[in-house]
Formats: structure tokens, sequence, C-alpha cells
């Protein structure tokens, strides 16, 4: 399976500043505008045109990200233009958990990514971590096959 890098997290993002401008323009439409057939025209504008103005960012950073991230049978590892890099084969990982989640209250905001706890070696006393953003339906697709 191959999936573009990141590609969770900017999608996430976008659609986080996206509801975050439309929710401060909805505010400031019905607190300080007169609510009439024309101002409620401007409004709909409003909202029409950041939707597709986030869409269009959003596909223009995804035609930009060249980099790609494959899980092949027994290595998952990284694809870009100038080449190729293994990130952890399978037999190594010792559990993976997958996070997405706000906490506005202890400012924490997990943006959908899955963290895999591996060790190179049986041999070395610590573990390693490696963060990739992945969906929950990528994820399990992924991970609970394994």
């Amino acid at each position: 399976m191959k999936i573009k890098a990141n590609k969770n997290l900017y999608k996430n993002i976008l659609i986080a500043f996206n509801g975050l401008i439309v929710f401060m323009g909805s505010l400031g439409y019905f607190l300080g505008f007169k609510i009439d057939a024309t101002s409620l025209l401007f409004y709909a504008i409003f909202l029409i045109s950041t939707i597709i103005l986030f869409f269009i960012v959003f596909l223009i950073v995804d035609k930009c990200n060249k980099k790609y991230i494959v899980f092949d049978e027994e290595k998952i590892k990284e694809e870009s233009k100038c080449g190729e890099k293994v990130i952890v084969y399978y037999n190594q990982i010792l559990y993976t958990k997958y996070y997405n989640r706000i906490d506005l209250f202890n400012g924490i905001i997990d943006f959908g990514f899955v963290e895999i706890v591996y060790k190179n070696d049986s041999k070395d006393k610590e573990s390693k971590k490696v963060h990739l953003y992945l969906s929950k339906k990528n994820y399990k697709k992924i991970f609970k096959k394994k």
C-alpha cells in the first residue's frame, strides 16, 4: 500500500483553519450586520469562497507533496524523488498506538498519527519511536492484520 506522506496532517490542519475562519466570519456577520437578503447573499458568498479557497490550497499542497510512505510485506519505507529510505521492518515493531484527539485545556492537538515503537536489535535497551500521519481507516487496514 502506498500513501502520501503527511496527507492526513495537512488535510486536518486545513479543515481546522477553515472551520476557524468560517466561525469568525459567522460570528462577525451575525453580531455586526443587519440580517437581510443582500447581506445574507454576501455571507453565503463568503462561506462558499472560503471553502473553495481552502480546497484549492489543499490541492496545491497535495500536488507538491512528492513523498510517499510504502507499506510492503516486510517493511515500511519512505519514497521520494531523491530515493527511498527504510523506516522500520515489521519484525522490529513492539507495538503501535493511534492518536487522534483535541484537548484544548491541556494544549494537546493530535491530528491522527500512529506512534510506532520499535527496537533495531533485541539487545537494545532503549526503544525508538516513529510517528506517521495516517487516517484511522488506513491504520486499521495496515496494522491490524500484522
